[in-house]
């Protein structure tokens, strides 16, 4: 939402160390991650 692809990365990682089993706030920010990479900001 803010265009701050380095730092939700940061916080992809962290949910990743974070939920010992699959988390909807990290299948979510995974799949906005891959929504702004594949409309092509980088």
């Amino acid at each position: 939402m803010v265009h701050d692809l380095p730092n939700a990365e940061e916080h992809l990682a962290a949910l990743q160390r974070i939920c010992l089993i699959p988390c909807e706030e990290h299948a979510d920010l995974a799949r906005a991650i891959a929504a702004y990479r594949r409309d092509g900001r980088r």
